[in-house]
């Protein structure tokens, strides 16, 4: 099975909040800080939304050439098997898996939607480890997506 086949990419509305048990937390500071905007920007979150989640939570900001990594938690380097903190997120999936990323991004900044994406991850020497994370859309201007919270499954 070719790496490209063990993913699985869905998007959900802005309008409403996913029904997604493992998230729910998460995904009920989006909605809070949200507002009655479009989506919420970075700056309306605080640190301490966060307790519980830091190792698990990524954070990619838009500039020429992508979306680049400018937290990346502990969880999530265990999963990748390397620290993606100053790399643009499209260096961060197997070559094969690059077109079909971006166009996945693509559809969730014109959207805007939310993201989940389920896959396994290669790693030499462990075999495939199963990852599912979650995609937030952020906006400083309430309507262009400009940062994503990336937030990966509990357990």
């Amino acid at each position: 099975m070719s790496s490209i086949q063990q993913l699985e990419m869905q998007q959900f509305s802005l309008g409403d909040m996913p029904d997604l048990p493992h998230f729910k937390p998460i995904l009920e500071t989006y909605f809070a800080r949200r507002g009655a905007k479009v989506m919420p920007s970075w700056s309306d979150f605080e640190f301490r939304d966060f307790i519980g989640w830091h190792s698990k939570l990524a954070l990619s900001k838009y500039e020429e050439g992508g979306f680049r990594f400018r937290i990346f938690g502990d969880d999530l380097v265990e999963v990748f098997a390397r620290n993606l903190t100053g790399e643009l997120l499209s260096e961060s999936v197997a070559p094969e898996q690059v077109e079909i990323t971006r166009r996945y991004f693509e559809k969730l900044v014109t959207g805007p939607f939310i993201g989940l994406r389920t896959g396994r991850v290669p790693v030499q020497g462990r075999g495939f480890l199963n990852f599912q994370v979650l995609h937030l859309p952020l906006s400083a201007t309430g309507n262009n997506v400009d940062h994503f919270i990336h937030i990966l499954k509990p357990g």
